[in-house]
């Protein structure tokens, strides 16, 4: 009997460590190039859980996100050639509205590996 009880405590214990989170990865390209650095943020989508983002470089990305549907927001900036009257650069979005504040981009995250592929484009 005590060992049942042992091997039933190391099961519930085992069961409620389980790590909500998975490995995603994937590629964003704009316009048919490699994007070459921006910020790539997965949202449940009725926010109940705390979003999961990850940097994109030379149009890799590869972070830890929950499990489950999420938006995907995309961005990234450059200067725009003007400053601030302080000196700061003022710095403009590549990306369009509908892959990021307005994103109209949806994944499923699942256990094991996940591999995405953005292909953004600006018109």
């Amino acid at each position: 009997m005590r060992m049942l009880l042992t091997v039933g405590l190391v099961v519930l214990i085992a069961g409620c460590q389980t790590d909500p989170f998975t490995d995603v990865s994937g590629t964003v390209t704009l316009d048919g190039a490699p994007l070459a650095e921006g910020e790539i943020i997965f949202l449940a989508p009725d926010n109940s859980v705390t979003p999961s983002s990850g940097t994109i470089s030379n149009g890799h990305f590869h972070f830890r996100a929950t499990r489950g549907a999420k938006k995907v927001q995309i961005n990234a900036t450059k200067d725009s050639g003007k400053r601030e009257m302080d000196g700061w650069v003022i710095r403009e979005s590549v990306i369009p509205e509908r892959y990021n504040v307005k994103t109209d981009l949806i994944v499923d995250v699942k256990s094991g590996l996940n591999d995405f592929k953005f292909e953004l484009h600006s018109k």
